[in-house]
């Protein structure tokens, strides 16, 4: 076997198109078109999913509370679970709400109103809802009934938490079409919006945003990714202890 020890050695193996260029092209195509399309088909999902009670009468209606996905027959199953699923929902509302209106009209109020009132900072003993009242707050301003806030509430956390996976996903592959299924799947995937009477349990939409903000503080190192990256944890935080 003829070796020439002036050959250069190669590493690794070769292309079988040539050498790879330094930059490849970019295949997102025109970002503003794949955020309209995302926009679009989060809206046309949301839409059909609670479009319903908004033409019925959000004032008058919420979603119903279906089954929840875990069994209850440890709770005595039956009419009994669906009579705790009403309690809770009945709960669920008026926490959010409540905190909705504590966080748009009186903040100072806020750790003082919880359903264990009025025992001092009542809202550490219980599921804290936070995250949930700041997005119900902008339904709390356009209206004083409870249900408007609350149904406003749900349709921004699903809107919410699609467009946070579609930036995750988006981001990671540099993929938009995978950044927009991932967002619609995860936003209206029946086991996260098929329990409303107790949606903040399933709003980890925080978390997703949060590893976004981590990647971009890996990769730019710029303070401000890092003051959102802590405010997404602490959010996701005060939402609950499930």
């Amino acid at each position: 076997m003829n070796e020439d020890p002036a050959a250069p050695e190669e590493v690794g193996p070769r292309s079988p198109g040539g050498p790879v260029p330094e930059s490849a092209p970019n295949t997102a195509g025109r970002p503003v078109a794949w955020l309209l399309l995302a926009g679009i088909l989060l809206g046309a999902g949301v839409v059909s999913l609670y479009g319903e009670v908004w033409w019925t009468g959000p004032a008058r209606f919420v979603p119903a509370a279906t089954e929840v996905p875990w069994p209850l027959s440890e709770f005595g199953g039956g009419e009994g679970s669906k009579g705790l699923d009403v309690a809770d929902y009945r709960m669920v509302i008026a926490r959010v709400v409540g905190n909705a209106r504590a966080i748009a009209y009186a903040p100072s109020q806020l750790f003082a109103r919880a359903q264990c009132y009025p025992l001092e900072n009542a809202l550490i003993v219980a599921d804290p809802m936070l995250a949930s009242g700041l997005l119900a707050a902008p339904g709390v301003f356009v209206s004083s009934d409870p249900l408007v806030a609350f149904n406003s509430y749900l349709v921004l956390m699903a809107l919410f938490s699609g467009a946070a996976m579609c930036a995750l996903v988006w981001k990671w592959s540099g993929v938009p079409a995978a950044g927009i299924v991932a967002g619609l799947i995860y936003a209206l995937h029946p086991y996260k919006v098929g329990n409303v009477s107790h949606a903040f349990i399933f709003d980890t939409a925080w978390t997703v945003l949060a590893l976004f903000f981590a990647q971009r503080l890996f990769d730019r190192g710029r303070i401000v990714d890092g003051l959102a990256l802590g405010l997404c944890c602490v959010l996701q935080m005060a939402e609950g202890f499930y």
